[in-house]
């Protein structure tokens, strides 16, 4: 069974029976936001195998009311002494171009040059220039790379052609370390590079990112007809990676990092139920929004549309897969009758 809380399905099998579902929602959320990612448009310029989005063929580019709206609401919660990390994040952030990207970026100029926000964009890698380069540096954006691994373990990212995309995205990389851009890298692992996390951390070690991330391959979204890894598989995973970052410290493994921190705030005295989730609120390039599950941002189709959530007045048709934001997070669209 489930409850509307804020236009979001909530389990009513989850915690104690007698508790009504908003309290529980508020033991566990947090009330305002650290993370809020933005779809600047669904679409993407690769063919991912396993890409959960879908609609990454249409385009549907972000309006700049949307962005506007959003920035108006950053403004209630991001500050200087806890600043907002708004991440571009979607199908291919960069294949907007710079000029329509820096538009969509311009309302939050404001908060940025104040300290109380920080750019971050998440790119498949294949169409950085020294314009976006430029446009990095400027802007103080830090860059997130989508691969997988060496090119044998990347065969799934391939352009929609089918063609491999690894030596463009190990251009886009190297360009980024000639113009002194540091990043970060998301990879996903999969049934065949699960059982080798040292050839992968050694791989991303000489690739020159501070930060790697394992997004262990499941089946969801437009992804179901893959094998995925097993939980065994996935156990001996971790252990393995563990024990590599021991004597590998250059590099920092994001899984690991924030099991670290969770564990030192159980050491000061902070008890699991007392560690509030970020709602991570995701806001598409139509401006619906869904909350904890930036992978759901976008989806329209009828797979999901059974799913409770509320269809924002002056946006499209179609059904939204998220809810309303916390109240920090709501905003009129200028020249629109809804809300972002």
């Amino acid at each position: 069974m489930t409850a509307e809380f804020q236009g979001i399905a909530v389990p009513t099998h989850v915690g104690s029976s007698n508790t009504p579902p908003r309290d529980r929602y508020r033991r566990r959320i947090a009330p305002t936001p650290r993370t809020l990612v933005l779809q600047p448009d669904g679409y993407c310029n690769v063919a991912c195998e396993y890409c959960y989005l879908p609609e990454k063929d249409r385009r549907a580019p972000m309006s700049i009311d949307v962005a506007e709206a959003v920035a108006r609401s950053a403004t209630q919660f991001a500050t200087r002494g806890a600043p907002l990390d708004l991440v571009w994040h979607a199908g291919e952030p960069l294949s907007l171009g710079v000029r329509r990207f820096a538009e969509l970026a311009d309302p939050f100029e404001q908060l940025r040059r104040a300290g109380a926000l920080h750019h971050y964009v998440q790119t498949n890698g294949t169409l950085i220039s020294d314009r976006w380069c430029d446009f990095f540096a400027e802007r103080e954006v830090r860059v997130g790379v989508s691969i997988d691994g060496p090119a044998d373990c990347n065969t799934a990212r391939v352009d929609r052609r089918g063609r491999p995309i690894f030596d463009r995205v190990a251009k886009g990389t190297a360009r980024l370390r000639r113009h002194g851009i540091d990043f970060s890298v998301i990879a996903v692992v999969t049934a065949e590079s699960i059982g080798r996390p040292e050839e992968l951390l050694d791989f991303f070690a000489s690739l020159g990112c501070h930060t790697v991330g394992f997004n262990i391959e499941e089946s969801e979204g437009a992804s179901t007809d893959r094998p995925t890894p097993s939980f065994e598989d996935a156990t001996e995973f971790w252990y393995r990676t563990i024990a590599w970052t021991r004597s590998h410290p250059g590099l920092k493994v994001r899984e690991i990092d924030r099991l670290g921190g969770y564990l030192r705030s159980l050491r000061v005295g902070l008890a699991p139920q007392d560690v509030l989730l970020d709602p991570i609120p995701t806001v598409s390039s139509a401006g619906d929004i869904v909350l904890l599950s930036p992978e759901l941002g976008g989806h329209h189709r009828a797979g999901l549309s059974g799913l409770p959530g509320r269809k924002h007045p002056g946006t499209d048709d179609r059904r939204s897969s998220g809810g309303r934001p916390p109240p920090a997070l709501r905003g009129r669209v200028s020249g629109r009758s809804g809300r972002v």
